[in-house]
């Protein structure tokens, strides 16, 4: 009769400790593939993010003072660290890079422009030489003379030219707000805000947004744990950037800022993966001489996150 051997109690365990180990080294092997793919699924994601957010920027830094007249009261360009009710331009914000422009990148109404040889009198909508706006229909224009100064704002295409005179007109939305006080503009400002509900980002981040007068925002960047603005200045007229430093050196006379101020540098320190317990990131980073970004405050497992520095140098050239 044949007969069967059958597995002994050390052979089973054996097999039994061998399986084990494969299916934990498979588990392992898992899970360090997904939390690689979902690192750099939210790394591809914020990289989206920030080109479309900074291309937004650059725009907004490159058209400020578009379509200001150099007699407007309010400054095309002034960053606001407190609250200060006596401003007479923007006494309702703080921690904001605040900038001024007929233009508003994101509203096809304000981009463009259009020159008229006016005659006293006559509707300006007569006297077109050439006609750059993006949207014809729109005929709500602020017009600067040859000095760049203010010299009327016309409410449609009917209002009367006051001399005779060549003229730049600037479309405007007279739908929204206006932030200037002696002509129609926009006010574009960014700034962190207070708090941000996104699952995805460390505790204590927040969004950088894009408010357009007094909208609510929309975030150009995710997940930002510090921002900082470097402003440079040409103080002498030389053509050389002489002064660098943040906004308490801003001039406050605004023929003064139009003819120092160059550029601006943005620094952002942003979430750049998604939390990872065998990640460890230094809690301060220095990108330039007196620029250092650092974690929130309280946030006591942001080293375990994937970061990024944004640095962008942006020229000003509406000014």
């Amino acid at each position: 009769m044949d007969s069967q051997k059958g597995f002994t109690l050390v052979e089973i365990a054996v097999t039994m400790l061998i399986v084990s180990a494969a299916i934990g080294m498979a588990f392992f092997a898992f899970n360090k593939l997904s939390t690689s793919s979902s690192r750099e699924t939210m790394s591809v994601e914020t990289s989206m993010d920030k080109v479309v957010g900074m291309e937004l920027f650059r725009l907004d830094i490159e058209h400020a003072g578009f379509g200001i007249g150099l007699d407007e009261s309010c400054p095309p360009v002034k960053y606001i660290s407190a609250l200060n009710a006596a401003d007479v331009c923007d006494p309702d914000l703080q921690d904001s890079l605040v900038l001024r422009s007929t233009l508003n990148n994101t509203n096809s109404k304000t981009l463009g422009w259009l020159s008229v040889d006016c005659k006293a009198g006559d509707p300006w909508a007569s006297h077109i030489l050439l006609d750059e706006r993006k949207n014809t229909t729109v005929n709500s224009l602020v017009f600067l003379d040859y000095q760049e100064k203010i010299s009327f704002v016309a409410p449609s295409s009917a209002t009367a030219c006051p001399i005779d005179a060549h003229f730049i007109g600037y479309p405007v939305d007279t739908s929204s707000a206006n932030s200037c006080k002696d002509q129609i503009c926009s006010r574009i400002y960014y700034t962190l805000s207070s708090t941000q509900t996104l699952p995805k980002c460390a505790a204590g981040t927040k969004n950088l947004l894009r408010v357009v007068d007094n909208g609510t925002g929309s975030p150009v960047l995710s997940c930002v744990a510090d921002l900082q603005f470097r402003f440079a200045l040409d103080t002498n007229n030389d053509g050389i950037v002489d002064t660098v430093g943040d906004g308490t050196i801003l001039p406050t006379n605004n023929d003064t800022l139009r003819e120092q101020l160059k550029y601006i540098t943005f620094y952002a320190l942003i979430q750049d993966g998604p939390y990872d317990r065998e990640y460890n990131y230094s809690s301060n980073v220095t990108v330039d001489s007196g620029v250092t970004l650092t974690f929130p405050t309280g946030c006591t497992n942001c080293s375990n996150y994937h970061w990024k520095v944004v640095k962008k140098t942006i020229k000003f050239m509406d000014l």
